[in-house]
């Protein structure tokens, strides 16, 4: 299980803490600097950290998010990132929510295909009672990875992309990375198979939390 270090935006689940923000440009202001300066530099840092927060969310209308499912996420108090790009051709064919009377026991899980071919990759989320992701064959046995693509997302941090490309195969993964969050559900796993390594390390720097 991997845990990346958080990314820091300023800006807390509630919405930004304008107050604190004003008492810190008020403690640091030289005394020859003039309180609407003062009031200036406030707003600007305001907007530049609402554009950062912005930028790390989504309507879900890339990822094809119905609005079932987010009523579901909702119901069940769960948070999910989503891809903000995704391959051209792709469908979401299955979004599912996993509602337990225990939080850190919701799961949620979305699976893409792109028709006619055997390509697909899922994001998946968990809290508890997971385990390290394989590369497994239809037969039941496992492939090692013969390589790593490093990448980094906003939201997890810097991550490692395993990969295999033993014809004929083709598959990658990352393995639990830590979400960073207050709430539910604490990690994010996405794998895909049939789909160019660059792509697949694309959708996961692309993941935003679905608003």
């Amino acid at each position: 299980m991997n845990s990346a270090r958080p990314f820091a935006t300023g800006i807390e689940a509630g919405g930004p803490n304008l107050e604190l923000w004003k008492q810190t440009i008020v403690a640091v202001r030289p005394k020859a600097m003039p309180l609407r300066n003062a009031r200036f530099i406030l707003i600007v840092f305001a907007l530049s950290s609402l554009a950062v927060a912005n930028s790390q969310t989504t309507s879900g209308k890339v990822a094809q998010i119905p609005k079932t499912f987010k009523t579901k996420l909702k119901a069940s108090k769960l948070r999910v990132v989503v891809p903000t790009w995704i391959p051209k051709g792709f469908k979401l064919v299955k979004s599912n929510v996993v509602h337990a009377k225990e939080m850190f026991m919701r799961d949620v899980y979305l699976r893409y295909e792109k028709p006619g071919t055997k390509s697909s990759f899922f994001v998946q989320f968990a809290s508890d009672g997971i385990g390290d992701p394989f590369f497994d064959l239809p037969n039941g046995d496992t492939l090692e990875a013969t390589g790593i693509v490093k990448g980094k997302n906003p939201i997890i941090g810097p991550f490692d992309m395993e990969y295999v490309t033993k014809k004929p195969y083709l598959m990658w993964h990352i393995t639990w990375y830590e979400l960073k969050q207050k709430g539910y559900p604490k990690y994010v796993l996405v794998a895909g198979e049939n789909i160019p390594i660059s792509d697949g390390k694309k959708i996961i720097e692309s993941l935003s939390w679905l608003r």
